[in-house]
C-alpha cells in the first residue's frame, strides 16, 4: 500500500524554480533516506509535504487514516514544565480519553439498569480507542524514548528552561516518536546525539512499524536504517534501491553507463551532423534533409553532471620524533565533577587516533587541555621533539569573519596573490567567491576554508574537535579525502562513525572505567564490544548454583543450559582455539621484539620499546578473556553432553 504519494511537484522561490515535476511513492513501512547537496530543495521538499509551503503545481496524496509526524515542527513546549510533564502533554487527547473513562467507571458503577447498557456501549467505544493509540503503554514509551536518546530519571523533574538547546532538540525528536505517526519525516535527527543515542535510534527506526523518510548527511546512520536512496540534485529526484553504501555503487555504475552512452551519442550525431553538411547540395540533398529531420527527432543524452571535487595540495610535513604526545597522570574538574583523572597515554608518530564517548564525557574538554587552552589540576603534558601541531575547532577560531576570504589566506600565510587564489580554487573557491565576508559563508564553506588555514600552517601533528559538525557529505569527503593521505598523526574528537571508519586506525573510548584503548577504527571498536557482551552472556549462563551438587543444578540453571545450542558451543570453543594459538604465535613475536628493543638506549628505540610492552599488554588482555570463555564453554559443553 502507497502511504505517501507526490506527483508532478513543483516549486519555486519568487522566479527561481527549486524543483519541477518530482514524482514519488513511499510505501507503507519502508524507510527512505533523501540526499543531496546543500541547497538542492530537500527541506523546502519536506515542508511542501506538510503544507507549510505552498506547491506551484503538483499533488501530494496520503494514506486514508495516515497521521504525518515533522521533526522541524517546533512543539510547544511550556518551559517552567518538567520535563516528563511536558512528554505527557504530547498525549494530551490520550489523557483526556484516560479522564473520560474514569469518568464512566464511576458512572457504571453508580447507574441505574436501564442506563447501564448505554454507558457500557460508550465506554467499550472509547476503550478500543484508547487501545488503538496505545493509551496503556504511554508512560512506559515516553520513559524508554526519553531514555534512548540519553536523558536519564534524575532529568524527569527538570524544567525545561534548564536544558540546553541541543537537548531540547533531542526532546523535540523524543515528543515526535512517542506518538509513533505512520509517516515519520525527520531532518537531521542525530544532530545533538552521542553514539549511544545514535545507536538506540538506529535500533528503534529499524524496527518502527511506520514510514520513514529521512534528510541526514550521517552516512553510517543512513546504511544502517533505511533501505532505499532518493536523491535530489540539480533539480532531479532519482531512486536507489539499498543503502548508502549500495548507492554509492550503482550510482557509480549509472553514471559510468550515461558517460558511455552520452560518449556514443556525440560520436554518432558528429559524424551524422558531417554527413549533412557534406551533402546539403548536391545529387545527395534529400538523404541530407532526411538524415537532419530524424536527427532532430532523436531523445538527446545528458552527460554526467558530476560535481567538482576539491583537489588539496598534499603538503610535506617534517618528521617528528616517535612520540608525538605524553601524557602522565592527567587530571581535571570542574569544580566538584571530575571529568578525568590519572590519565596515562602516548600518541605515537604517524599514530592515527579517534576519541568517542558520550555527550559530556570530557572529550573536548581532554583535546583542549593537551593545547594548553584548559589548566590540567594535575599531571604532564608533554610534545615530543619536532612535532608541530595545529588544531582545528569547531568554533572555527583561526577563522576571521570580518575578512574577505582572499584575504584570509593572503595575509594569514605565506602565500602571494597567485598561489592564494589556485589553493582557494582548489578547495571549490571560485573567483566569484573571493570578495565574499567570511562571516557570510555556509558551514561547509567555512570548514573548507579553515581546514586550508590549518594545512597552510604544514602541522605534523593535526588534532580536530568534531570536524564534520553541520558539514554535508560533498564537505566531508574532502576532508576524508585529504585525512586519508596525510603524512602526519592525527588525533580526532567525532561522532561521525562513518568519517571515523575511513581516517582514524585506533580509537580512545571514554567508558565507565576510564579510557579504553581500542587497536583499530570504530567498526573494530564496535565488533569488540559486540565480543565483549557475548562474552559476558556466555559467562553469565554458564554459571550454576555454587553450593549445589553437580547433579541438582538449580532448575533456572538447567533451563539456560537447555536455551544453549551444543552446536553453537561447539563452534565458540573452535574458535576460541583457533583465536587463542593465534593470539600465543603473535604474543611469543612481541616479547621477541620487546627484548631486541630493550637492547637499544635511542630515542625511537624508547619509543618503540613502549609500543611493544602496550602491544605485549594488549594481546595478554585478550588472551585471558578468550581462555575464560573457552573455560566456561568447555565446562558447559560437558554439562549438557552427560545431563
Amino acid at each position: 500500500m502507497i502511504a505517501l504519494q507526490g506527483t508532478n511537484l513543483s516549486h519555486a522561490y519568487i522566479v527561481e524554480p527549486t524543483f519541477e515535476h518530482l514524482s514519488f511513492a513511499i510505501q507503507a513501512g519502508e524507510k527512505i533516506g533523501l540526499i543531496g547537496p546543500n541547497g538542492a530543495g530537500k527541506t523546502t521538499l519536506f515542508k511542501c509535504l506538510t503544507g507549510e509551503l505552498a506547491l506551484e503545481s503538483g499533488q501530494i496524496s496520503l494514506a486514508r487514516d495516515c497521521s504525518m509526524g515533522y521533526l522541524e515542527q517546533r512543539i510547544d513546549f511550556k518551559s517552567n514544565t518538567s520535563l516528563l510533564d511536558s512528554m505527557m502533554a504530547v498525549f494530551e487527547d490520550v489523557l483526556a480519553m484516560r479522564q473520560r473513562m474514569s469518568a464512566l467507571e464511576h458512572d457504571m458503577s453508580a447507574a441505574s439498569e436501564d442506563k447501564l447498557a448505554s454507558i457500557y456501549e460508550t465506554y467499550a467505544e472509547l476503550t478500543h480507542e484508547y487501545e488503538r493509540l496505545g493509551g496503556y503503554s504511554v508512560e512506559s514509551r515516553v520513559k524508554g524514548v526519553v531514555q534512548g536518546l540519553g536523558f536519564s530519571e534524575a532529568d524527569y523533574d527538570r524544567p525545561l528552561d534548564t536544558f540546553s538547546g541541543g537537548e531540547r532538540t533531542r526532546l523535540e525528536l523524543a515528543a515526535l516518536l512517542v506518538r509513533e505517526p505512520d509517516i515519520l519525516l525527520l531532518d537531521e535527527p542525530t544532530n545533538h546525539l552521542d553514539l549511544n543515542a545514535l545507536e538506540w535510534l538506529e535500533t528503534y527506526l529499524k524496527n518502527y512499524r511506520g514510514s520513514l523518510l529521512l534528510i541526514s548527511h550521517d552516512r553510517y546512520f543512513l546504511d544502517q536504517v533505511v533501505t532505499r536512496i532518493l536523491e535530489l540534485d540539480h533539480g532531479v529526484l532519482t531512486s536507489y534501491t539499498g543503502n548508502y553504501s549500495r548507492y554509492l555503487l550503482l550510482k557509480a555504475e549509472a553514471e559510468a553507463a550515461q558517460e558511455k552512452a552520452f560518449a556514443s551519442q556525440q560520436k554518432m550525431l558528429a559524424k551524422e551532423q558531417a554527413y549533412i553538411e557534406k551533402n546539403r547540395a548536391g545529387r545527395m540533398a534529400k538523404q541530407a534533409r532526411g538524415r537532419e529531420k530524424k536527427l532532430a527527432r532523436i531523445e538527446l543524452i545528458n552527460n554526467v553532471q558530476s560535481q567538482k571535487k576539491a583537489h588539496l595540495r598534499q603538503f610535506d610535513v617534517d618528521t617528528s620524533a616517535k612520540i608525538v604526545l605524553d601524557i602522565q597522570d592527567l587530571s581535571k574538574s570542574f569544580g566538584a565533577e571530575t571529568v578525568f583523572h590519572d590519565l596515562n597515554l602516548t600518541v605515537f608518530r604517524q599514530d592515527r587516533i579517534g576519541i568517542i564517548g558520550p555527550n559530556g564525557c570530557g572529550k573536548s574538554t581532554l583535546l583542549k587541555t593537551i593545547i594548553g587552552q584548559l589548566p590540567a589540576d594535575g599531571g604532564d603534558v608533554a610534545f615530543g621533539s619536532r612535532v608541530q601541531w595545529a588544531y582545528y575547532d569547531q568554533e572555527q577560531s583561526r577563522l576571521n569573519f570580518d575578512s574577505t576570504v582572499l584575504d584570509q589566506v593572503l595575509y594569514n600565510s605565506y602565500l602571494d596573490l597567485p598561489e592564494s587564489r589556485a589553493e582557494l580554487a582548489k578547495m571549490l573557491f571560485t573567483e566569484n567567491d573571493w570578495e565574499k565576508r567570511v562571516g557570510s559563508l555556509s558551514g561547509g564553506e567555512k570548514a573548507r576554508l579553515s581546514l586550508l588555514m590549518l594545512l597552510l600552517e604544514q602541522p605534523n601533528f593535526i588534532i580536530m574537535d568534531e570536524p564534520t559538525n553541520h558539514l554535508d557529505i560533498a564537505s566531508k569527503r574532502i576532508m576524508e579525502d585529504y585525512l586519508q593521505t596525510y603524512k602526519g598523526t592525527l588525533l580526532i574528537v567525532s561522532h561521525d562513525r562513518y568519517f571515523l571508519d575511513q581516517v582514524t586506525e585506533k580509537t580512545w573510548a571514554f567508558e565507565e572505567q576510564g579510557i579504553q584503548i581500542y587497536y583499530g577504527n570504530y567498526s573494530y571498536y564496535r565488533e569488540k564490544k559486540a565480543e565483549q557482551r557475548e562474552m559476558e552472556a556466555l559467562k553469565t549462563a554458564s554459571l550454576t548454583a555454587p553450593d549445589a551438587p553437580h547433579h541438582q543444578s538449580s532448575p533456572t540453571a538447567k533451563t539456560t543450559k537447555r536455551n544453549i545450542s551444543k552446536s553453537k558451543l561447539r563452534k565458540t570453543i573452535a574458535d576460541c582455539e583457533l583465536a587463542i594459538a593465534e593470539k600465543e604465535a603473535a604474543l611469543a613475536d612481541a616479547e621477541e621484539a620487546l627484548l631486541t628493543a630493550a637492547k637499544d638506549y635511542t630515542e625511537d628505540a624508547l619509543a618503540t620499546y613502549e609500543a611493544h610492552v602496550q602491544q605485549k599488554e594488549l594481546l595478554e588482555a585478550e588472551l585471558e578473556e578468550l581462555y575464560q570463555t573457552w573455560s566456561h564453554s568447555s565446562d558447559l559443553l560437558e554439562e549438557l553432553t552427560h545431563e
